[in-house]
């Protein structure tokens, strides 16, 4: 057999105590195409009550009910089936052993379907032949109908996950063309700006995120510095400390970011505009532009926040030299409550070692941005 037979209780039709002559065996089986039959010896069989037409055409005597009749001869599937029958049987087995369906041709039911099982009535052991009529036929194609559209959805599934994966590709390139424009002008790497939408990534998750939430920060967190853009060479290029002037100036990378990402409908852009304009706002309300307050500072903006300072204060800047883990780590609890929001605080020291990860995994030398001309 292809497939395992299987067991199933006894329908209603039979039952242990169920009277045993052959009248009875008729008037149960009256309404369907089966053939009742009793197990005599290893492979042959007596007929029980009045078989169908399509089983006395095989074996005439059948009608009768005197002679023995080897089904399996006839019928070639049971070849397959009765040894697990013969199993059945000498475990005095409960309920009914079935087999599954097959296809078979014979004088009277051309290529007609037909199903075999077993059942023990007391010390009677009965094998049960059943030509499958119009109902069945229904109900396979029902089940086939059920395939082809399972598979026309998966079909689709899959189209839509390609296409949606070729749309994330094209924004991936979008947004790295436009962090690049700014790293032109800037002096952070490329490798800076992946890490910082790697740990935005870590935190996001830490914090609760659904897949593609994580995925979008990933990349708004890379642009977080688009406004810079804005920033006169003059201030955004100079090796020393800022006027109070110049350092007004530089905020207003803020600003212009959001003007440059504004007004669309994509949930990458909209949320890579909400981190563009408030990574620099404080959990007490002292930050810029806008001096936003605890729950008034979007949640990505608090997570880019903290990644953005972490990888900053780690690698050297004109102005400063490079800090150690241990002193960057220590700066930001310090200022927990301050300028970080204390939630997102505990998010980023439950993630420290993937983010000690991506700091091995990506430096300098791995910058993704394109090669300039």
């Amino acid at each position: 057999m292809t497939e395992p037979a299987q067991r199933r209780p006894l329908g209603p039709f039979l039952s242990v105590d169920a009277p045993t002559a052959d009248p009875v065996f008729e008037q149960l089986f009256a309404n369907r195409d089966i053939a009742v039959l009793e197990r005599e010896s290893l492979g042959a069989f007596r007929p029980l009550g009045m078989p169908p037409l399509w089983f006395a055409s095989i074996w005439p005597g059948a009608r009768s009910g005197r002679d023995l009749v080897r089904p399996h001869l006839e019928l070639t599937f049971l070849e397959v089936f009765l040894p697990e029958a013969e199993q059945f049987w000498a475990d005095n087995g409960q309920g009914e052993l079935i087999s599954i369906p097959w296809s078979e041709d014979t004088p009277a039911a051309p290529d007609a379907r037909f199903q075999a099982s077993a059942v023990c009535l007391g010390l009677r052991k009965l094998l049960l032949v059943e030509r499958m009529g119009p109902s069945y036929e229904q109900q396979h194609a029902a089940v086939q109908r059920t395939r082809e559209y399972r598979l026309t959805q998966y079909r689709l599934e899959q189209e839509v996950n390609a296409r949606t994966h070729d749309i994330r590709r094209r924004e991936e390139e979008i947004v790295w063309r436009l962090v690049w424009a700014a790293e032109y002008r800037d002096e952070d790497t490329g490798a800076h700006i992946r890490r910082i939408g790697a740990y935005s990534a870590l935190l996001a998750e830490a914090a609760g995120w659904k897949r593609p939430q994580v995925e979008d920060i990933r990349l708004a967190a890379a642009m977080h510095d688009i406004g810079k853009l804005g920033v006169p060479d003059a201030i955004l290029r100079k090796r020393g400390p800022l006027t109070e002037g110049e350092r007004s100036v530089m905020q207003t990378h803020t600003v212009v970011g959001a003007r440059i990402l504004e007004r669309s409908d994509a949930s990458l852009l909209q949320m890579a505009k909400e981190i563009a304009l408030s990574h620099h706002e404080w959990w007490d309300g002292t930050g810029y532009p806008q001096r936003l307050a605890r729950g008034q500072i979007p949640m990505s903006a608090r997570l880019v926040a903290i990644a953005d300072v972490f990888d900053a204060l780690l690698h050297r800047r004109p102005y400063r030299p490079a800090w150690s883990e241990a002193e960057t780590v220590e700066y930001i609890k310090a200022n927990v409550g301050t300028q970080f929001d204390p939630d997102v605080f505990d998010c980023f020291m439950s993630v420290m070692e993937p983010i000690r990860q991506v700091r091995e995994e990506i430096t300098v030398e791995d910058a993704p941005l394109p090669s300039r001309p």
